[in-house]
C-alpha cells in the first residue's frame, strides 16, 4: 500500500514469552517500530550482490540495530530481537532509547549528537536486555539524509557481561587475600585512615594491633608450604570469632595479620581486645595425619589518632611494638610508647639504609627458576631480594620494601637490585647459562626521568645483551604518574629489555593497559593459580586471563604454583610457563647454580 512502512514490534503471547510481530506502520506514523525485515529480504533477492553481508549481520553474536531519523527502531538482527524480546514485563519497546538503560539517556542524547556531527561514536553504555542491565561496547552511526538531515542510525552493541565480571572478580582480589578471604594491605591502610578520622570527631580511640606468628617459619621448614597455608586460615578463622562487631580483620603478608579496632576509651580497652585474639590462639591446629602445631603470636598495639595519625606511620609503630613483645617472652601483647623504645632498637629504615651501604651480606639475592611444561626445562629466573637483620632475622621484602618506599629508600633499594641481578647474569653467562633474569622494578623507579637509560647502561657495562633481564612491573605503577611510567616502559622497549607484568589480576590494571602497554609477558599471580585445580571461580579467571594474553600476543606464566592438580588444570588451560615450588623453591645463587649445571649435565647425557 503507498506510503506504507513494514515495521516489527514487540507483543507478549498467551504463554507472557515476548516476541516479534511485523506490522504496517503509515507514513508519519508513531507506532512502535522493530524491523526491517522487508528491507533484509528485499536486499537478499538474488542479483543484490548484498546477501553475503546480511548473512553476516544475520550470524553475527553481536547485536545490529537500526532506527530511524526519529529513532524508531526498524531492525534488529535475529541476536538482537532474542536479547530484546528476553524481557519479563518491561514496558513495550518502540524507540532506541527504550533499549538503553534510563540513568544513561542523556549520555544516549550525547552520543547521537557526536554520531551526528561526526558520522560515527565508539564507546560504552549500558543497555536493558533479559530484565537486567548489560553493560556494552558500542559503535553508532548517523547515515545522512538527502535533505541534510539524518536518515537513520546503525548500532552495533557487543555484551560486555563476561569483562565485567572479570573486572570485577579482579577487583575483590585487589583488595582481599586469595588464601584466606580476608582483606589485604590495600583495604587495611583505607580502613585505617578511615578509623583515625572517625576517631579523630567522636573523641575515641581506635587500636591498630599487629598480629605475627611466634615459630611460623618452623611449620613452613618441617611441613611444607601448604601445612603453612593451612595453619594461616584456620587461625584466620579463630581470630574472626574474636572479633567485636564493627572491627576488621586483614591479611598484612606472610604470617602477618592486622586488626582494627574501633570505639575504644583507652588501653585497657585494646588490652582487652588483645588477650581476647591470644586466647583465640592458644589451642594447637590439627594438621591432619595426626600433626598438631602450636599457634603461638605476638601482638603489636598503636592507638590512633593518640600515636599516630596516618595508616602507615601506624602499623610502623604497632610492628615495632609486635617484636618488643617478641623479646619479652612472645604469646604477648605490648604497646607502641613514644620515647621509650630500647636504646639499642634500630628502626627498620635505619637498619636497610645502613645493609644498603654495607658490605656485610646482609641484602642478598635469592632465585627462583621459570620453567616450560611439560618438559620442565629452566626458562628463565626470577631474582628476590632477602634481607638478614640480627635484631629482625629473616626479613621477606613484603616488610621492608613499604618502609624503604617511605624513608626514599626505594630507589637505593632497586638499584642495589639492579646492579646484583646484573652481576649474578654475567657470571652466570660465562659459565654458559644464558637464560634471562627477571627483577621487579618498583613504582617509584618506573616514575624516575631515565630508568630506561640506567637499566641499558648497566647492561652495557656488565657485557650483557638486552635480552639477559626482564623487568617486572606491578599494577600498583600504573596508579599515577602513567605517562613517567610508559615513557619508561617504551624506553625499555627500545634497548630491548623484555617487560613482564606481574601478579595480573590482583592490583589496578584494567584491560585496556593490557592493551596498550608495551608488554612481553603477563605473570597470572598465586592468588588466582593457588587452587585453581578445585575452584571453578579462579579457573574462570585464570581461563579468561590465558585467554586474553593469547588474543594480545603476550605470553603468560602462572607463578606460586605448588599443587600437582593445578599444575595439570593450567597445562589443560594452555598454560605452558610455570614458576613455583612444585618445581623449585627459591634458591640462594650456590643452590642455583648446582641445579642449572645438574639441568644440563641431563640434557647432555640425553641421546
Amino acid at each position: 500500500m503507498p506510503g506504507t512502512k513494514r515495521t516489527m514490534t514487540r507483543e507478549r503471547r498467551g504463554s507472557g514469552k515476548a516476541t516479534w510481530r511485523e506490522a504496517p506502520v503509515e507514513a508519519g506514523s508513531t507506532a512502535p517500530v522493530r524491523a526491517g525485515t522487508r528491507r533484509r529480504t528485499e536486499a537478499a533477492q538474488p542479483g543484490n550482490g548484498r546477501d553475503g553481508l546480511l548473512e553476516i549481520i544475520a550470524e553475527s553474536p553481536d547485536w545490529v540495530i537500526q532506527a530511524d531519523g526519529g529513532l524508531r527502531l526498524v531492525y534488529l538482527n535475529p541476536a538482537a530481537q532474542a536479547a530484546f524480546a528476553a524481557a519479563g514485563d518491561a514496558a513495550p519497546v518502540h524507540r532506541l532509547p527504550d533499549l538503553f538503560e534510563p540513568a544513561v539517556h542523556d549520555e544516549l542524547a550525547c552520543m547521537l549528537d557526536i554520531a551526528r556531527r561526526q558520522r560515527v561514536f565508539v564507546g560504552e553504555s549500558r543497555m536493558v536486555a533479559a530484565d537486567a542491565m548489560v553493560p556494552v561496547s558500542l559503535v553508532l552511526i548517523a547515515h545522512p539524509g538527502v535533505d541534510g538531515g539524518t536518515a537513520r542510525y546503525s548500532v552495533v552493541a557487543r555484551d560486555l557481561s563476561e569483562r565485567a565480571g572479570l573486572e570485577r572478580r579482579l577487583a575483590h582480589h585487589a583488595t582481599h587475600d586469595a588464601l584466606t578471604g580476608l582483606p589485604n594491605r590495600v583495604a587495611l591502610v583505607r580502613r585505617i585512615d578511615e578509623a583515625i578520622g572517625l576517631a579523630g570527631r567522636n573523641g575515641r580511640l581506635a587500636a591498630v594491633m599487629f598480629i605475627d606468628f611466634d615459630d611460623f617459619k618452623r611449620v613452613n621448614d618441617s611441613f611444607g608450604h601448604s601445612a603453612g597455608d593451612e595453619l594461616l586460615a584456620v587461625c584466620a578463622r579463630r581470630l574472626q570469632t574474636a572479633l567485636r562487631q564493627g572491627d576488621m580483620l586483614a591479611r598484612f603478608g606472610g604470617d602477618e595479620f592486622v586488626v582494627v579496632a574501633q570505639d575504644l576509651n583507652g588501653e585497657r580497652d585494646a588490652a582487652a581486645v588483645a588477650r581476647k585474639l591470644l586466647l583465640a590462639l592458644d589451642a594447637p591446629v590439627p594438621l591432619g595425619g595426626g600433626r598438631q602445631v602450636p599457634a603461638h603470636a605476638s601482638i603489636g598495639i598503636c592507638l590512633v589518632p593518640r600515636d599516630a595519625v596516618h595508616a602507615e606511620a601506624a602499623l610502623g609503630h604497632a610492628d615495632q611494638a609486635m617484636y618488643r613483645a617478641k623479646r619479652e617472652g612472645r604469646g604477648y601483647y605490648c604497646f607502641h610508647a613514644a620515647g621509650q623504645e630500647p636504646a639499642a632498637e634500630v628502626s627498620p629504615a635505619a637498619a636497610l639504609k645502613e645493609a644498603l651501604h654495607g658490605a656485610d651480606g646482609r641484602l642478598s639475592l635469592h632465585y627462583q627458576p621459570q620453567v616450560s611444561v611439560p618438559q620442565g626445562r629452566i626458562i628463565g629466573i626470577e631474582c628476590l631480594v632477602r634481607w638478614a637483620h640480627p635484631l629482625f632475622g629473616g626479613v621477606g621484602p613484603g616488610r621492608f620494601v613499604p618502609p624503604a618506599g617511605e624513608s626514599g629508600l626505594i630507589l637505593a633499594l632497586g638499584d642495589w637490585v639492579l646492579r646484583a641481578a646484573c652481576r649474578q647474569a654475567a657470571q652466570w653467562r660465562q659459565a654458559g647459562f644464558g637464560m634471562p633474569l627477571a627483577v621487579k622494578a618498583s613504582p617509584h623507579e618506573l616514575r624516575q626521568a631515565g630508568f630506561a637509560e640506567r637499566v641499558g647502561a648497566l647492561l652495557a657495562h656488565h657485557g650483557l645483551p638486552p635480552d639477559a633481564l626482564e623487568v617486572e612491573i606491578t599494577e600498583t605503577a600504573l596508579m599515577g604518574g602513567l605517562d613517567e611510567v610508559v615513557g619508561n616502559l617504551d624506553g625499555l622497549r627500545r634497548v630491548g629489555v623484555r617487560i613482564a607484568l606481574d601478579d595480573f589480576g590482583s592490583g589496578h590494571a584494567s584491560l585496556a593497559h593490557v592493551r596498550t602497554l608495551p608488554l612481553d609477558r603477563l605473570r597470572i599471580g598465586r592468588g588466582f593459580v593457588d587452587g585453581v585445580g578445585v575452584s571453578g571461580g579462579n579457573r574462570a579467571v585464570v581461563e579468561a586471563i590465558l585467554t586474553l594474553g593469547r588474543r594480545l600476543g603476550l605470553e603468560v606464566m602462572a607463578e606460586g604454583v605448588e599443587h600437582v592438580r593445578d599444575l595439570e588444570v593450567l597445562m589443560e588451560l594452555g598454560c605452558s610457563q610455570i614458576q613455583g615450588r612444585l618445581f623449585h623453591p627459591v634458591l640462594s645463587a650456590g643452590e642455583c647454580f648446582a641445579v642449572l649445571s645438574e639441568e644440563r649435565a641431563v640434557h647432555d647425557n640425553r641421546p
